[in-house]
């Protein structure tokens, strides 16, 4: 529970979990990453795995009510993407694959760990593209700061009536901005916008996944 009662007086005493809050909304996070990537029966295994430890094939495929093939896809695809763990357990000394077992397993820290590093990888490129295409742009940028500088001061100019400033002002427009210029820095502010919210998404995800790490170093 993420919030809990722990007094009566006025009413009542609660506090939150914020350790508990961090933790649960880490899960999400990585269910919603594995649904976006595979599917929501891959969340299935992986949520079933967080909940009972570590459980062989034929485990996960009874629990999770899949068939043999599906369970087994999933499991190797979620191992090869490092969202789950397995664990080789043999029952001799001599570790033969006859006498050995594959426990199956979510390592919650290790996994939060690797996708904070690809987060904050993704984050770098993001940005450095981010000001690529603001350096790439740059002369059309300070042509419209210009445009924009003048036109301000036109339309601040008392001495002009309104029909000499709409007059002006379409003038310097034409002069310093083409259709194409106006065109090409419309889809440079739509390309910023969708990169700063991207950044703005991983920078909430980075701080999220670097809270969780932060509590689980605290447990050891």
């Amino acid at each position: 529970q993420i919030v809990r009662r722990i007094g009566d007086s006025a009413g009542g005493l609660y506090v939150v979990d914020f350790e508990k809050a961090i933790s649960v909304q880490c899960q999400s996070n990585i269910e919603s990453i594995i649904r976006e990537k595979f599917d929501s029966v891959a969340v299935r295994i992986f949520r079933l795995l967080l909940q009972k430890g570590h459980l062989e094939e034929e485990q996960i495929e009874k629990l999770a009510m899949l068939s043999s093939k599906e369970s087994k896809e999933l499991c190797y695809t979620l191992l090869d993407e490092h969202f789950i763990s397995v664990r080789h357990v043999a029952k001799t000394n001599d570790f033969a694959p006859a006498r050995t077992f594959c426990l199956y397993h979510v390592d919650l820290s290790d996994l939060a760990q690797l996708l904070y590093d690809n987060i904050c990888k993704t984050l770098r490129n993001v940005i450095v593209r981010r000001r690529h295409e603001t350096k790439e742009h740059r002369m059309l940028i300070e042509r419209q700061l210009k445009m924009e500088s003048i036109i301000a001061n036109i339309e601040a100019d008392t001495s002009l009536d309104e029909e000499s400033k709409k007059q002006q002002i379409s003038e310097v427009e034409d002069m310093y901005l083409t259709a194409a210029d106006r065109s090409t820095l419309e889809r440079y502010r739509h390309g910023q916008n969708d990169l700063l919210c991207h950044e703005m998404e991983l920078n909430h995800d980075a701080l999220l996944f670097s809270l969780f790490i932060d509590f689980a170093k605290r447990r050891l």
